[in-house]
């Protein structure tokens, strides 16, 4: 007897809240849905709004703009964020590839907030036109990913930031490790024996280069921040990201 196809998973903008609720899927969701997969009205589906929600829906009709209609029909909410810690990763803008190759491994290890750091070593700048189309790319990159991991709540990606409006910006009870290869810095081994469960936690990982004096000056002097460790090993930003938050997930997971 044939098994009963998986159903697929696509994102919503529109926030799901109960059965029968009408649901329109953009554009790109349609074309995966229609052309690439070949839905057809009466069919069901599987649409999440990337903050913990998601419906198993029918698909209602297509509309001659190329979107899709869909009608909610159970609708099941996540318990809320499980992980024990909270990750919010500060990572220096790279190579393209390689930032949205670190954007897909965030949203696969549940990182819940990403943001992209100017500092002064960075050799890769943004401007601030392309912004928005970097930012729709990597949505786009975290959503697929998302669809891959069975995950329900999307990460937040922010607009870049410079290294000490960063800083700044966090409070002075969450803890805040700035990833620097220096005698004086702390192990990471003994770093994470201090970590608390539920805690969270700001990580600052820097260019090729590694963050400056200034930068590490900066940091040093403020209440909440500690220059952490990875070794004597110098390691690439990508190779030490995947490092450091594949290993704070899986001692805490």
């Amino acid at each position: 007897m044939p098994q009963p196809r998986r159903l697929r998973r696509f994102f919503s903008v529109s926030a799901i809240s109960k059965a029968g609720q009408e649901i329109v899927l953009e554009k790109d969701e349609t074309r995966h849905l229609r052309d690439t997969l070949r839905l057809e009205v009466g069919e069901r589906c599987l649409v999440t709004d990337g903050k913990g929600k998601e419906a198993e829906a029918r698909i209602e009709g297509f509309f001659l703009d190329g979107r899709t209609r869909l009608i909610l029909e159970t609708v099941v909410a996540s318990a809320g964020n499980t992980d024990k810690l909270v990750l919010k990763v500060y990572v220096a803008i790279v190579q393209k590839n390689k930032l949205d190759y670190l954007i897909e491994k965030s949203q696969e290890l549940g990182v819940q907030e990403f943001i992209p750091l100017e500092t002064e070593r960075t050799a890769v700048k943004m401007s601030e036109q392309n912004q928005g189309k970097v930012l729709l790319r990597w949505n786009k990159i975290a959503q697929e990913a998302a669809k891959q991991s069975g995950s329900l709540d999307l990460m937040k990606i922010n607009v870049p930031q410079s290294f000490k409006e960063s800083l700044l910006a966090i409070s002075r009870n969450e803890t805040t490790a700035v990833f620097h290869p220096s005698e004086s810095a702390i192990p990471f081994s003994d770093w994470t024996n201090r970590i608390q469960p539920c805690s969270s936690l700001h990580l600052f990982l820097g260019p090729e280069g590694g963050f400056s004096e200034k930068e590490i000056s900066f940091a040093k002097n403020l209440p909440h921040c500690e220059a952490v460790s990875l070794g004597k090993r110098i390691l690439k930003t990508d190779t030490a990201y995947l490092g450091v938050v594949s290993s704070l997930r899986f001692l805490f997971s």
